[in-house]
């Protein structure tokens, strides 16, 4: 008989999963600043500015919305990875079968998946803060 290594399959669809959600990202990173900057998609400048105020953009070619473009992206990547070892660590613990070898290890990786995601959300806030500060006090 044929034994389905559910291991194996998991594996590959993490990685496929990871490669997908990868470039999707890649896709997508600046797609927000372009269309607020877009005179021909969006109309005349006023309706441009109404638009960069709504998305809470200032001059897309200014350093620090680049920057902080760029932080809030890797940032919202790494919470992507964070659920998805958090979604990893359950379906391991869940299809253990009762050995505890396996249900230790999910634990390990849960538990060190949802001090990643801590770290992460706390990481964001303060480059939030200091962006949000750093805009402010040089407008």
């Amino acid at each position: 008989m044929n034994k389905i290594n559910y291991n194996k399959i998991m594996k590959k669809l993490l990685a496929s999963l990871f490669i997908v959600s990868f470039v999707l990202a890649g896709a997508f990173v600046f797609v927000l600043p372009a269309q607020a900057t877009s005179p021909s998609l969006w109309g005349d400048e006023a309706t441009k500015r109404n638009i960069q105020t709504a998305l809470n953009y200032g001059d897309p070619e200014d350093p620090r919305v680049i920057a902080a473009t760029i932080i809030n992206v890797f940032l919202g990547f790494l919470g992507i990875v964070a659920v998805v070892l958090i979604i990893w660590a359950g379906f391991t613990w869940m299809t253990a079968g009762g050995n505890e070898e396996k249900i230790e290890k999910a634990q390990k990786t849960l538990s060190a998946a949802i001090i990643g995601l801590i770290i992460i959300l706390a990481a964001w806030g303060i480059a939030s803060f200091i962006t949000d500060s750093l805009v402010d006090a040089t407008t």
